[in-house]
C-alpha cells in the first residue's frame, strides 16, 4: 500500500492577512490501514514542507525535516486522533472568523466564505483525524513565523473515492 501525491491548492482568506488554507490530495494505491495511510503521509516527500513559502508542486529540494512549527521526526501516525468533522468545521470557523485583529474589519467577501464552505464540506467526507501538535520541546529555530494565530491540521482518508486529503489552516 502506498499513497501517491497528485494536487495541492492553496486558499487565501483575505488580503493582508497571511491566513491561509492548503489542500494537499493523494491517491490511495493497494490496501492498508488507516494508521498505515497516516505514516505513509508522515512518510511522503509533501508532508516535509514548512509552510514559510509557496507549496512546491515539485519536491525539488533537499529534505528540511520539518513540518510547520515542527521537526518531522516528532510526528507519525499516533500523532493523528479520530476527529468528528463537526468539531474540525467549528475549528477552522473559529480560526477564520475569531481572532482578535479581525473584530475591526469588514465581513468576509464572498470568494473567502465559499473557500470556507468547500473546505467544510471536504471535512465531512471519509475518516477524519486531527494532528496533535507537538509541543514546544519539537519546535524549529523559527517556529515562531508559522500558526501564531493558530496552526489546524486534518486529513481525511475517504475510501470510497480512493484519496487522502490533508488540510491545514495556518497563518505564516
Amino acid at each position: 500500500m502506498t499513497i501517491r501525491f497528485t494536487a495541492s491548492a492553496l486558499l487565501p482568506m483575505e488580503d493582508r492577512s497571511y491566513m491561509s488554507i492548503l489542500i494537499l490530495r493523494f491517491d490511495i494505491e493497494g490496501e492498508g490501514t488507516d494508521r498505515q495511510i497516516l505514516q505513509d503521509l508522515v512518510d511522503s516527500p509533501q508532508f516535509d514542507y514548512s509552510f514559510l513559502s509557496p507549496f512546491p508542486d515539485k519536491v525539488t529540494q533537499e529534505s528540511a525535516g520539518t513540518h510547520a512549527r515542527w521537526r518531522l521526526n516528532c510526528i507519525a501516525a499516533d500523532s493523528f486522533q479520530k476527529c468528528r468533522p463537526e468539531r474540525a468545521s467549528e475549528v477552522i470557523r473559529a480560526w477564520a472568523e475569531d481572532q482578535a485583529w479581525m473584530a475591526s474589519r469588514p465581513p468576509k467577501p464572498p470568494e473567502v466564505k465559499q473557500r470556507l464552505r468547500d473546505t467544510y464540506a471536504l471535512l465531512h467526507t471519509g475518516h477524519l483525524y486531527e494532528l496533535q501538535n507537538p509541543g514546544p520541546e519539537c519546535e524549529h529555530e523559527v517556529a515562531w513565523i508559522v500558526g501564531s494565530g493558530g496552526f489546524h491540521e486534518f486529513v481525511s482518508i475517504d475510501r470510497s473515492r480512493r484519496e487522502v486529503t490533508l488540510i491545514a489552516a495556518y497563518d505564516d
